[in-house]
């Protein structure tokens, strides 16, 4: 009996516990890299200067216009696709509809002409009006890749807020200068990732036919968004950096205010297991003794590949690396010798991570 009086006002004791405690501090978002590739040429096509009949250059006119407004329609389901917001995605329709309605005009006056001069200029503005391939297409593709990036910026700064909010709640508490150093780097790559994006934005959205074969003004662009996406991962790196070290804090910190061992802890234990799901370790802090093997069980839906951090190096603690892949209901076991603190990944989802405390 008075072993579940125990177990109860223990239970009870953590749940009363401040709310700053109970909400764990979590995984920064992951971050992916939409790239653009550089425009193919468009040149006009010879073969309309040399054709002679006036109904060969209509069929080409049609089959051109076709290809055109197919290759549109394709980048507006790209774009239904997307997760960019109702307002961009409204833009980017708009003006692929605009397009389509501009080439559609210029089809009814190729299938009604009937002078064979007048026939060619209408087939050489095919390209020249629009430059679907190398003009039009990229500009949609652009403006979509830096909205898309820039959503994820954002969400990366959402992330930081909190972060930085909980670390000025922790002053006093806790050692905050390390993760502090993380967030104020995080925070920098993101105000260059914006101002890149930004001029990527900018760039990709005054381009039209006259730009043609815009190489300097598409370069300059997609190196504008190339950059944005290196600061956005190096971002995302420095905030995960500070969630780790303040995992920790959090830990320390509910010790000192509840007096209660954290709920995660094995440091009397020479062995435990740690299982591996889809949405990552649990638990993702232990706590062992040197000496105690811990068995890492993968019942995920995907595979596993327990190894030391960082990622992808495995360097931390050199021998904590599976080096193999394991399937779901597999397993892995690696005994902690060195006394520490150890961080570890799944390294085919590195974003899965969790630390080891030897004691």
């Amino acid at each position: 009996m008075k072993k579940y009086i125990s177990v109860f006002l223990c239970a009870f004791m953590f749940l009363a516990a401040p709310a700053v405690f109970a909400a764990e501090v979590t995984d920064a978002p992951l971050v992916t890299s939409e790239t653009v590739a550089a425009p193919a040429a468009e040149p006009i096509s010879a073969t309309i200067d040399r054709t002679k009949s006036v109904e060969a250059l209509r069929a080409r006119g049609k089959a051109l216009i076709a290809a055109r407004i197919a290759s549109l329609n394709a980048e507006g389901r790209r774009i239904d696709r997307s997760k960019l917001t109702a307002d961009q995605k409204t833009e980017l329709k708009k003006a692929i509809t605009d397009k389509i309605a501009y080439i559609n005009t210029l089809k009814e006056k190729i299938l009604a002409e009937k002078d064979l001069a007048t026939m060619k200029t209408l087939n050489k503005r095919i390209y020249e009006d629009f430059y679907i391939y190398a003009i039009a297409i990229p500009r949609l593709q652009g403006m979509r890749a830096s909205y898309v990036q820039m959503s994820q910026a954002s969400k990366l700064k959402d992330h930081w807020t909190k972060l930085d909010a909980k670390l000025m709640e922790w002053q006093g508490k806790a050692d905050t200068t390390k993760a502090r150093i993380h967030l104020d780097a995080a925070k920098k790559h993101l105000e260059e990732a914006n101002m890149h994006y930004g001029e990527s934005l900018s760039s990709f959205k005054v381009l039209d036919a006259t730009d043609y074969p815009a190489k300097n003004v598409t370069l300059a662009a997609r190196t504008h968004l190339k950059e944005g996406n290196t600061h956005l991962r190096f971002a995302r790196t420095e905030l995960q950096k500070a969630v780790v070290l303040m995992k920790m804090m959090e830990k320390t910190i509910g010790k000192k205010v509840t007096t209660i061992k954290a709920p995660v802890t094995a440091a009397q234990a020479t062995a435990m297991t740690v299982t591996y799901s889809d949405t990552g370790f649990s638990p993702s802090m232990i706590t062992v003794k040197a000496g105690t093997t811990v068995t890492f069980k993968n019942t995920s839906s995907g595979s596993m590949w327990v190894a030391s951090d960082p990622h992808p190096a495995h360097t931390d603690l050199p021998g904590f690396d599976e080096k193999n892949a394991v399937a779901a209901g597999g397993t892995y076991q690696y005994t902690f010798t060195e006394k520490g603190t150890h961080g570890f990944h799944n390294h085919f989802h590195s974003s899965h991570t969790g630390t080891a405390i030897v004691e």
